[in-house]
């Protein structure tokens, strides 16, 4: 469950099916809460779900808020490091171009032993 209070400032990051990646997140102020559904100043006519924080909606995008900023820049960096890793991993053919003491290290921090 997502902890909002009335006034408080909160960031909203749209995610779109029709885009690559997320747009930037936009402050805003949560006006009303109630039993399920919270809604934002800036964003008239959606209610977000308590339980998600997530916009209720039929559309192909998707608008997530977020209480702590900072969370959604570490799923960013995670995001970009993990696609990151699976492009260094999967585009070489054959074996990999790495030295064994760089792969024992990978092995040893993915638990791979």
């Amino acid at each position: 469950m997502i902890d909002v209070k009335v006034g408080q400032t909160v960031s909203v990051v749209t995610y779109s099916y029709f885009s690559n990646g997320p747009k930037e997140p936009k402050e805003t102020t949560v006006e009303k809460i109630g039993s399920k559904y919270f809604y934002l100043k800036d964003f008239p006519g959606h209610k977000f779900s308590r339980e998600s924080g997530k916009n209720i909606s039929d559309y192909g995008s998707t608008l997530v808020v977020y209480t702590d900023i900072q969370v959604y820049h570490e799923e960013q960096e995670r995001n970009i490091l993990s696609d990151k890793f699976r492009k260094a991993v999967t585009q070489s053919y054959g074996r990999l171009p790495y030295t064994l003491e760089q792969l024992r290290k990978v092995a040893e921090i993915l638990n791979l032993d």
